[in-house]
């Protein structure tokens, strides 16, 4: 996190120092997608974090993004938005939505913590991560790209704004926001899963397998990384480069539930070489 600019944003009157400025910096990398230094960062024994609606309800959704199964942080978040502030429960149920895959709950209940923090970028990047799950990328161009004019430092929308223009068939705009994205951010190894997800849809595989390279050297515990590392390498004929990445990743899994673990263990016994890819793991 050295050097990295955290953006403002709202904070829970409940959460006070050092707490509030704990949660800044985890939810920060929450959005940058960078989940493994995210769950070690939630992990840690902050005062008063046990307490906190909107923690529960990041790690709730990092829970489900990390392949784990997040119904007990989810009891946990119900407890705990009884005695939440308006704000504070309208995002802590928003994320726990996006946790259970409830995605119009998702955006519901952003778009009632927007009404009173219009200019919040975290809420408005989470409005777009709803939208573009619900399959309305179109909408969700126009909503990162309204945050993008207002506050075009806010570097993770270009994430899922990428993602959307592909996903509306817009590839050259896609690949070139990602590769901004990767121009602004060149230490998250998360932006380049991204951009290699994106060339390998064109067809490009010798660069996403570069970007790849560069993002598990980045972050050694990028476990999901170093599974696509593992695939594009098998489909590119590669079957022994592709064996070493995915003993790699399952090695690096620690933050990853069972059932990333199982996935990458089908590739190592060559039962799910010829798998697609799946989750949301960047």
């Amino acid at each position: 996190m050295t050097g990295i600019h955290v953006p403002d944003g709202y904070l829970p009157p409940t959460l006070k120092a050092p707490a509030r400025e704990a949660f800044a910096r985890a939810r920060l990398e929450f959005h940058r997608t960078v989940f493994e230094r995210t769950a070690i960062m939630f992990q840690a024994p902050v005062d008063g974090w046990r307490a906190s609606a909107i923690v529960a309800g990041y790690r709730s959704f990092l829970q489900r993004l990390l392949f784990h199964d997040p119904a007990p942080m989810l009891e946990v978040v119900d407890q705990l938005v009884a005695d939440a502030d308006p704000a504070e429960r309208a995002i802590a149920l928003s994320l726990a939505a996006s946790a259970r895959a409830d995605h119009d709950a998702a955006r519901s209940n952003i778009l009632e913590f927007l009404g009173g923090h219009v200019d919040d970028p975290y809420a408005r990047h989470l409005h777009g991560i709803a939208l573009f799950d619900l399959g309305r990328h179109a909408e969700a161009v126009v909503v990162l790209d309204e945050l993008l004019a207002d506050q075009p430092a806010f570097n993770p929308a270009r994430n899922h704004l990428g993602a959307a223009l592909i996903a509306l068939g817009r590839s050259d705009e896609g690949v070139a926001t990602l590769r901004d994205y990767v121009s602004r951010d060149p230490d998250n190894p998360s932006a380049r899963d991204s951009l290699a997800d994106a060339l390998e849809t064109r067809g490009e595989l010798s660069a996403a397998i570069a970007e790849l390279e560069i993002a598990v050297e980045l972050e050694a515990d990028f476990a999901y990384g170093w599974l696509h590392l593992g695939d594009l390498r098998a489909r590119m004929g590669d079957q022994a480069s592709a064996q070493r990445a995915y003993r790699s990743a399952l090695d690096r899994a620690t933050h990853y539930g069972q059932a990333f673990r199982d996935r990458v263990s089908e590739r190592v016994t060559g039962q799910g070489l010829a798998a697609s890819r799946e989750g949301s793991g960047s």
